[in-house]
């Protein structure tokens, strides 16, 4: 049973150590990454690599509670990414898989699917929080 002075974790707190966990499997140091649980939750991640196939583009890796993660080329801010592919599967899949997807988005292989997977409606945030909460620091270490 939890005190009233236990903090406890939320869903924004699992969608941060989740970001984490995926940025350090791929070399994404902290200051290039971002997320936030709005009206919708985001991630994104400026890989430092370049990709094969585009190797005059920055690469982005998005995830949003709808497609999941997705690869992107950068674009001029208030244009939409153009995506390179989606990881699909489940809404949060391990680290390591993502990290996975990446290295084959960079090398240029053949990776994911071309069209989102529309994983989940948005707005639902209990079950994302529940499955985010594994990713949440112990606040008893904090």
């Amino acid at each position: 049973m939890r005190t009233k002075s236990e903090r406890v974790p939320s869903a924004e707190d699992g969608l941060a150590g989740y970001v984490r966990s995926v940025a350090a499997l791929i070399g994404v140091p902290p200051e290039g990454t971002t997320c936030e649980i709005s009206d919708s939750a985001n991630a994104y991640l400026a890989v430092a690599r370049r990709c094969r196939r585009h190797p005059d583009d920055d690469v982005m890796l998005l995830w949003n509670e709808r497609d999941g993660w997705h690869a992107a080329l950068e674009t001029l801010p208030g244009e939409q990414p153009a995506v390179l592919a989606y990881l699909g599967g489940p809404l949060v899949p391990a680290p390591d898989a993502v990290a996975e997807f990446a290295e084959s988005v960079i090398a240029g292989r053949p990776v994911g699917q071309r069209n989102s997977p529309d994983l989940r409606p948005t707005g639902t945030s209990d079950h994302l929080a529940s499955v985010l909460a594994v990713y949440a620091p112990d606040p008893a270490l904090q």
